[in-house]
């Protein structure tokens, strides 16, 4: 485990300073996607006429209610049978459909951050080797040299591929998921603007 971890630390000093953004930039990167994937969890089971009828049999505990969609469905349950407005519906189905779009931006920043860091450490990299090498004379220039300089400056971009393809995956993932979300609550949006009728603001 020792070993292990010194060889992180060299991996990490061998990459130059860009390394530790990209350690950053991971970080942040999982920390967004993980709350992103709690925000839009899925709360209940079956269809959403299903769950919209069962908001009316029995008033869910709004204190225990999972996911957007549930936590929509309980609170426009409510709207209706306290006599809303549609108009009251609709800021409601508003800000649920901005609830689910919540660190989308954030997340998709974050993928293309990764691997455009790992870039400039390349590109810093290269600089740092050719630049040592101008001073040296041609017979002191030897192919290994010029290949580790090459190789250690590649390790950022490695680096910075190697958190931006999974963080592509999972983010793309999440935007289906988004999708599926945003469906729902317009179904259940429509299901619940039925019993409410036209009833508009006095």
């Amino acid at each position: 485990m020792i070993e292990v971890v010194r060889l992180a630390e060299q991996v990490m000093k061998s990459g130059g300073k860009v390394m530790w953004a990209l350690l950053g930039v991971s970080m942040m990167l999982w920390f967004t996607a993980t709350l992103r994937a709690s925000i839009l969890r899925r709360g209940g089971s079956g269809s959403i006429r299903d769950r919209v009828e069962r908001s009316f049999v029995a008033a869910p505990d709004r204190s225990n209610v999972v996911g957007p969609v549930e936590a929509f469905i309980a609170r426009a349950a409510e709207i209706v049978r306290c006599d809303g407005t549609v108009r009251q519906l609709d800021r409601l189905t508003k800000h649920a459909l901005e609830r689910v779009e919540r660190l989308e931006g954030v997340l998709h920043s974050l993928v293309v951050a990764a691997p455009l860091l790992g870039l400039l450490g390349t590109v810093n990299g290269m600089v740092e080797t050719f630049s040592s090498l101008q001073g040296v004379g041609v017979s002191q220039v030897t192919e290994q040299s010029v290949a580790g300089g090459v190789a250690v400056a590649l390790l950022s971009t490695q680096f910075g591929l190697v958190i931006g393809v999974p963080g592509f995956i999972v983010a793309e993932w999440l935007r289906r998921v988004q999708a599926r979300r945003t469906f729902e609550i317009l179904e259940a949006r429509a299901l619940l603007g039925a019993r409410l009728g036209g009833r508009v603001e006095p």
